[in-house]
């Protein structure tokens, strides 16, 4: 970085962020975009992505727009920005018509130099109006993975986003940024966005103060009751179902400990009630599915626990990241029952009906995305209070405890030795993914 950029980047970190320097690929990545190109960045949760635009954006002439998956993160971010004088809006569905033109004229009239829409928005006249008139300097694709996960079908307003960047009177400069992704979605990115020679920044997900155990067990609630008991502080319950979340945050009223629900089925104002008495400590635990994974940033989380399977890395990775961004000891537990070895047998079913031509075992697929991506686990629990211990180091040596869990049936080979499966099956796979995590 040049002498003159740095001291001003410098200045700006300081007066406005409240920081004496850069993390680790934060100045790579502001130097670039600076430079006018585009930037391809995977860092870590809590490790810094959103300064790396937000720094440029303050010293670039013009607009920045901000592509967000979520309503709620796009108003935690806006929250935050303003809270250190940055003028920000946001535009999104749930605002009235009067909100929304109040947002309007202060980006038209250059009140406000940062504006967070969701891809779908994209499309309206409003926006088209607003980019003639003040051309935007950086478009910033926050969660970029949901280009290529939710592009196809789910939400295909994500696979426009590179059609609009080229209609623009002047093209900006693209910042992809994700906490995790490996070669081939970094390439889908890449290829959807239509992002041009790249500079990419690639940090492992790895944080040292997050510490990831997985436990097998029967009894999900028991389990997640005993973690809250064990790791004080403010936790979130990753659910499958809105309904699960529901009854788990009655349980945990019921045992003493203040919890509430947060699903995509609750309103907006009932989901910023959860959000506001989470902050306030009024309630310890948020009981959730997916839709709190991207949408709040709150530092002091210690723990995340799931209470079923993940069905990709990705998703598994953004959700435990919640916990510990304020530097400080965290923990991530991940429960898996015989329930979820049943759902986990028909993905991998899935898979390999879908990839019939490649070489591989049906749990193959599977086995390496888990390998891949998580970082070094530590133990959580111990032996002396579950009967299968999260000490990833040791379960391996415990096979036969976890196939008389799961229910299979017990061989012997020639010597007399009690024998299990060790052919592609669910059980050996999360045994091979605990021991390799280990």
């Amino acid at each position: 970085m040049r002498t003159a950029r740095k001291q001003q980047c410098s200045r700006v970190l300081r007066n406005t962020f409240g920081v004496s320097g850069f993390r680790p690929g934060q100045e790579q990545a502001a130097d670039a975009l600076l430079d006018g190109r585009d930037l391809l960045c995977i860092l870590p949760t809590g490790a810094g992505k959103s300064l790396c635009w937000q720094l440029p954006a303050l010293m670039m002439d013009g607009l920045t727009i901000v592509i967000s998956p979520l309503i709620v993160l796009m108003h935690d971010q806006v929250r935050h920005l303003r809270e250190r004088g940055i003028p920000s809006v946001h535009l999104d569905s749930l605002m009235t018509p009067a909100e929304r033109a109040d947002a309007l004229n202060q980006l038209t009239r250059g009140q406000a130099k940062i504006a967070f829409l969701a891809p779908e928005r994209l499309n309206h006249p409003e926006i088209h109006a607003l980019c003639q008139q003040r051309p935007p300097a950086m478009v910033v694709v926050d969660e970029a993975h949901c280009v290529v996960q939710w592009g196809d079908a789910f939400r295909p307003s994500y696979q426009q986003i590179g059609q609009f960047v080229s209609s623009l009177p002047r093209r900006p400069v693209l910042y992809a940024m994700t906490a995790t992704a490996d070669k081939q979605l970094q390439r889908g990115i890449v290829q959807s966005l239509g992002l041009r020679h790249p500079k990419r920044i690639v940090m492992p997900v790895e944080r040292p103060n997050l510490h990831y155990s997985v436990l097998p067990t029967v009894h999900v609630t028991d389990a997640i009751l005993r973690a809250l008991q064990k790791i004080p502080g403010k936790a979130v319950v990753f659910c499958r179902l809105r309904t699960r979340t529901e009854s788990l945050a009655e349980r945990l009223n019921r045992a003493g400990i203040p919890a509430a629900a947060y699903h995509a089925g609750l309103n907006r104002e009932e989901r910023s009630r959860v959000v506001q008495a989470y902050l306030s400590g009024r309630i310890r635990v948020v009981t959730a599915t997916s839709a709190f994974g991207m949408g709040v940033d709150i530092p002091d989380i210690r723990l995340i626990l799931h209470d079923h399977l993940p069905t990709n890395m990705i998703d598994y990775v953004q959700q435990s990241g919640r916990a510990g961004r304020d530097g400080e000891t965290a923990y991530a537990l991940l429960l898996f029952s015989p329930a979820d070895l049943l759902r986990f047998h028909t993905r991998c079913q899935q898979i390999r009906v879908q990839h019939k031509h490649r070489p591989f075992t049906q749990y193959a697929l599977i086995q390496r995305e888990w390998r891949a991506a998580v970082p070094p686990c530590a133990a959580l629990l111990s032996a002396s209070t579950v009967p299968i211990a999260g000490n990833l180091r040791r379960i391996r040596s415990e096979k036969r405890a976890l196939w008389e869990l799961l229910g299979v049936p017990e061989r012997r080979n020639r010597q007399g030795n009690p024998e299990y499966p060790a052919n592609d099956s669910a059980g050996t796979v999360l045994l091979d993914f605990a021991a390799a995590s280990g």
